[in-house]
């Protein structure tokens, strides 16, 4: 990649301007970078300096700009837009343009917000996607770290955009160089692979290990390794770092976080990478057994709770009939034990009666009189059964006896309607379900307005003292240049005039003019010890002190000049 239109240094600065000394945005092994303004397109952007180190040809930054630029378009990585190469006093050193992410980068993020459970999956499923579409073009970054995730919020979501790809080697690319199987530095020990941090050979699986650290870090807010009490560039540290990750355990925080999670990034933790999870693939089959497990438990909860409706229902003798609910009262019995008792109805005609014949008894047997007395019962009932007056038989009810059985039924047997107070209860039910989504939503919304002016209100404290800082630094350059002009002789008189003025505008700025004060008041004093007496130097002397601090010694002294 050549310098676009072959711009000069002198083209790139007044297209670039930034401020070394307050614009400075973060600092790595392999450079520093700036929040720069293009004025081109009146726009922010990240400006990344690097020095070209001839024996790190390799991985100098023009190397990963051109990398990147060679990567198809993914949501999860961020594309630098420009390179450019100029000679400085010291050496060659890289420029490198890319979009300025106002959100910083992961490790800002979480120090400066506090994250939502779903914005957090969000996110580490993203940099899950990053790693992936990285292995898929044969890239093992080898330096993933929050401080290498920049971020873009969307809304209420944040979008994770993976950069610095400086030391991240290329699968294809096997022959030895200083990175070619270990981090040599360039990388950090809290998220580095046990492979990496070992010298030993790396596979794709390294930034897997680097993955299960940020995972643990954004739930628990704590990294699952750390040096301890030892600085951590010292052997102790690194000794410390080492006994903890070796012995196999991990902190008690790792149960406080979701379960599948969690086993995804015990997986990710594991010390030897033949053992460990081996691609993005196996972590994404372990998440979406989550979405399985928890699909089947939502169906299992909806058949337990139809099984309890229905059990409730039976319990209050209701029971489904022609595409409804009937009550029947709680002496018809249930399904179960329901018998069917025969039934009489107008199509059922009485079997007429064959005439009893009139025997006399025999004195020596009865058995024949109890049988006529008998027949005579059955006849009289049979007779007033006859009598009665029958009811028109409603073809309603003819239909229901022939299409629907189960409405042959005592006619005692009534039904009421379903109670409209269970549809009451179900409306409001929902109505309540509603107002506290509508509240939970209203909190929500508040808490964020409530965290934006807390970031507006530090971010104006920020600017204000970086403000304050700025003024001091020019109120003390422009006293020492004071101080210069006072002493520096050969401007004569012109030098005290000139002197006060720079005094002045340093006293503006709030610094500290007080040895502009002593240069005044020494001299007028010394004007006094030679014998010029109170004469009007001498008074100017002690006007221009009085400027710089009214003190009363200056006023006693001017009274003498009076």
């Amino acid at each position: 990649m050549q310098n676009k239109k072959n711009i000069t240094e002198q083209e790139f600065d007044e297209r670039y301007t930034y401020n070394a000394a307050t614009d400075k945005l973060g600092e790595g092994g392999f450079g520093s970078v700036f929040k720069a303004y293009d004025n081109h397109r009146d726009r922010w952007v990240a400006l990344k300096i690097a020095k070209v180190n001839p024996q790190y040809e390799n991985i100098r930054l023009r190397k990963e700009v051109e990398m990147v630029a060679k990567l198809p378009s993914h949501p999860n990585i961020a594309y630098y837009e420009e390179c450019y190469t100029f000679p400085q006093r010291d050496g060659e050193y890289d420029f490198g343009i890319l979009q300025y992410y106002e959100e910083g980068n992961l490790m800002q993020l979480l120090k400066n917000n506090t994250l939502q459970l779903h914005q957090k999956l969000s996110i580490l499923t993203q940099i899950l996607n990053g790693i992936e579409f990285l292995h898929q073009n044969s890239i093992i970054h080898r330096d993933l770290k929050p401080q290498n995730i920049l971020m873009v919020k969307r809304g209420n979501e944040y979008i994770s955009k993976i950069t610095d790809f400086g030391i991240s080697k290329q699968l294809d690319i096997n022959k030895s160089s200083v990175f070619s199987n270990s981090i040599a530095g360039a990388g950090t020990l809290a998220y580095g692979s046990p492979e990496q941090l070992g010298d030993k050979e790396i596979r794709k699986n390294t930034d897997l290990w680097s993955f299960g650290v940020i995972a643990f870090q954004v739930f628990t807010g704590k990294l699952p390794f750390t040096t301890g009490e030892h600085p951590s560039t010292s052997e102790a540290g690194r000794t410390e770092l080492f006994r903890q990750i070796n012995s196999g355990q991990l902190p008690k925080e790792i149960e406080n976080i979701p379960e599948f999670w969690q086993t995804l990034i015990r997986k990710c933790l594991v010390v030897d990478p033949a053992q460990r999870m081996h691609n993005v693939a196996e972590a994404k089959e372990i998440l979406e057994g989550k979405q399985k497990a928890e699909s089947t438990k939502a169906e299992s909860a909806k058949a337990e709770s139809a099984k309890a409706e229905s059990r409730k229902q039976k319990a209050e003798g209701i029971y489904p009939a022609g595409g409804g609910l009937r009550r029947w009262k709680e002496d018809v019995p249930d399904e179960e034990t329901h018998v069917e008792s025969p039934t009489i109805t107008a199509q059922q005609p009485v079997p007429p009666v064959p005439p009893v014949p009139n025997v006399p008894p025999k004195p020596k047997n009865l058995k024949p009189l109890w049988f006529v007395l008998g027949g005579v019962v059955i006849v009289i009932i049979v007779l007033l059964f006859l009598l009665k007056p029958k009811p028109e038989p409603e073809p309603v009810a003819y239909e229901e006896t022939v299409e629907e059985p189960i409405l042959n039924i005592p006619e005692q047997a009534t039904y009421t309607q379903p109670s409209p107070n269970t549809e009451t209860q179900d409306r409001l039910e929902r109505e309540r379900k509603a107002k506290e989504e509508r509240d939970r939503l209203e909190r929500e919304r508040a808490k964020e307005e409530q965290d934006r002016l807390e970031r507006e209100r530090a971010k104006e404290e920020q600017d204000r003292l970086d403000q304050e800082k700025k003024e001091k630094e020019k109120a003390a350059k422009l006293v020492q240049q004071a101080n210069s002009v006072f002493n520096n002789n050969n401007l004569g008189a012109a030098r005290y005039e000139q002197s006060l003025q720079l005094y002045k505008e340093a006293k503006g700025l709030g610094g500290d003019v007080s040895a502009g004060y002593r240069n005044f008041l020494s001299e007028a004093k010394t004007l006094i010890e030679i014998g010029a007496g109170f004469d009007t130097n001498v008074k100017k002397m002690l006007l221009y002190a009085k400027q710089l601090n009214d003190t009363q010694e200056v006023r006693d002294y001017l009274k003498k000049c009076n």
